[in-house]
Formats: C-alpha cells, sequence, structure tokens
C-alpha cells in the first residue's frame, strides 16, 4: 500500500471513528449543544447554583430549558396534572417546567422541585442496561422507605412506579445503598443537600399532620369526659333532688328522724353531695372550655393546612402534593 491510500486509510478510520462516537454519544453531543444556547432566567440560575450540579448535570439540566412557570402556562404545559393532586412541576416534551411558588414557609420547594424534574431527563437518558443494573437497589430501597414514601408511589403503574422510586430515592432520602450513591453523585456534587430541600419544604406539611392529629385526639378524649361527666351528673343530680325531696318530708313529720344527730348527719351528706355536685359541674365547664380551646386551635392548624395546599396547587382544590 503506498503512502497515499495509507494516507486515505488513516482518514476514512478517523471518520469512521467520529461517525461512530457521534452516534453512541449523539444524546451527550444534544445536550451540549442546547445547554451552550440556552439562556437561563435569573431564578433559574440561582437555583442551578443552589443545587450543585456536577458538569453532567448542568449540562441535562440547562438542555431541558428549565423555566418557571405562573398558574395558567404551568397548568397548560403540565396538562396531566390532575384535579386531585397539587403538581410541582413535570418534564414534558423533554422541557423542565416549575410552578412558581413564593413562600417564604415553603423554602426549597422549587430546588427540590429542579431537582426531581432533572431526574426524571437523566432517568429518559439512561439505557436500558443501566436501568436494569439500577432495579434491583431501587427495589431494595422502596422495600424499606417509609409507609409515607410508598403511600405516594402506589397509584403509579409499574413502570411509572420504578422511574419515580429512582426520582424520589435521590430527592427524599439520605442514606443510599453505595451503587446509588455513585449514580447520583454523577449528577449532584452533595445529594444529601438535594434531600435537605425536600426536607426543608415538606416540614410545615409534616408538622401540621402531626399537630392536628394530636390535638383531634385530645378533643377526642375531652368529650369523652364531657359526655361521661354530664352523664354521671345526671343520675347524681336526680338522685340528688330526690334525696333532697326525702329529706324535707321527713323533717317536716314529727318523729321521722330517730334523733337531731340523724338530722344533722343526713343534712351534712346532702350539702357534702350539693358541693360534688358543684365540683363535677365546674369540671365539666373547665373541660367545655378547653374543648373549645383546643377546637379553636386544631380549627386554626387546618385552615393553615389548607392554605399551604392552596399555595402549592396550581388549579386551587385543598389537596395533597406530588411531583409528577
Amino acid at each position: 500500500m503506498n503512502k497515499r491510500n495509507i494516507i486515505k486509510t488513516i482518514i476514512w478510520l478517523i471518520f469512521l471513528g467520529a461517525v461512530a462516537f457521534a452516534i453512541i454519544n449523539f444524546q451527550a453531543l444534544k445536550d451540549t449543544y442546547f445547554a451552550m444556547t440556552f439562556s437561563p432566567s435569573n431564578e433559574i440560575s440561582e437555583i442551578e447554583k443552589s443545587l450543585e450540579l456536577t458538569d453532567k448535570g448542568h449540562r441535562i439540566f440547562f438542555a431541558s430549558s428549565p423555566v418557571i412557570n405562573t398558574a395558567d402556562d404551568f397548568n397548560q404545559n403540565c396538562k396531566s396534572a390532575g384535579e386531585d393532586v397539587s403538581t410541582l412541576g413535570c418534564y414534558n416534551g423533554q422541557r423542565i417546567y416549575i410552578y412558581n411558588i413564593d413562600s417564604e414557609e415553603l423554602k426549597g420547594i422549587k430546588e427540590s422541585t429542579a431537582a426531581h424534574e432533572l431526574l426524571h431527563a437523566v432517568w429518559q437518558r439512561l439505557s436500558t442496561a443501566d436501568r436494569e443494573n439500577l432495579i434491583p437497589t431501587l427495589e431494595s430501597v422502596y422495600e424499606k422507605s417509609s409507609e409515607d414514601f410508598k403511600k405516594t408511589l402506589k397509584t403509579y403503574d409499574e413502570s411509572a412506579k420504578t422511574e419515580e422510586i429512582y426520582v424520589r430515592s435521590a430527592t427524599q432520602i439520605k442514606s443510599l445503598p453505595e451503587n446509588l450513591e455513585k449514580h447520583y453523585a454523577e449528577i449532584f456534587e452533595d445529594q444529601d443537600r438535594i434531600v435537605d430541600f425536600y426536607e426543608s419544604y415538606i416540614a410545615p406539611f409534616n408538622a401540621i399532620e402531626q399537630e392536628t392529629e394530636a390535638l383531634h385526639a385530645e378533643l377526642d378524649e375531652i368529650m369523652a369526659r364531657i359526655e361521661q361527666g354530664r352523664a354521671d351528673y345526671d343520675v347524681r343530680s336526680t338522685n340528688f333532688s330526690t334525696a333532697v325531696t326525702e329529706f324535707n318530708d321527713c323533717a317536716s313529720v314529727a318523729g321521722c328522724f330517730a334523733s337531731n344527730y340523724a338530722f344533722s348527719t343526713r343534712r351534712s351528706e346532702l350539702l357534702a353531695e350539693q358541693s360534688s355536685l358543684n365540683d363535677l359541674l365546674n369540671s365539666i365547664n373547665a373541660d367545655i372550655d378547653l374543648y373549645n380551646s383546643k377546637a379553636e386551635l386544631y380549627n386554626s392548624k387546618v385552615i393553615h393546612g389548607r392554605e399551604l395546599n392552596s399555595i402549592i396547587n396550581s388549579k386551587q382544590p385543598e389537596i395533597e402534593q406530588i411531583a409528577e
């Protein structure tokens, strides 16, 4: 083979290599191009910085053209959001949409949502082999997860459920198997920081739930005391009235009481019962006041919870929150 043919062969091999590289890395090249040409808003830039993404995470995030939407635009872009859930964000048409939630009490909600939707974008880019390698570990994480974690995934079919476990494991659980931590480390410099965003915004919801459950139990206990007290008071009051009538009738008849001592003893017993009934009535009234106070606090907590749910729900019904 002469020198000219050797050069042609080398050029051809280089060309074939370049084509093979482009085919194998098409998605990465595509992401690089779209990430470089994407112009983020100031808030998206701040969110991206807060997430502390790796180069790969940054590339996929910006390649997904993330945008923060007001309610009307968000509902249009995330049409799969039903009326019975609050959707915080969605990954639709290879774009990330985040609902514009401004609340000092729900700090971290946009960052958590952005990370959540970014992971949907990452999952879509994983090969079948990569997914199959992760699935056993994801299933193990799911089986060991909390009931609250499992509860939010019950409505998903198996395919969507696996993807959702993948997304939520990174955004909601800090202690993960080593292979998952290594995998998520390809996207986030500090995966625990991502969980912190979730825990920050979900904390008020959890606090309200715990407080209302505790108050509800207290109200049930107080009402049980009130009802028992009223029942006891009614029976004892009736018996007391009968006893007073009998005492007065006897006192009006000469010789009915065997002695002044018997008269005085019975009178003292009736006065003691009267005092005890007054104490019982005061106790019942105190429980009623306590019940009303606790009920007012309970109602304020419920209203607060509804207000928070309204804030995160682009369609306004008072419902639970999820991210698609």
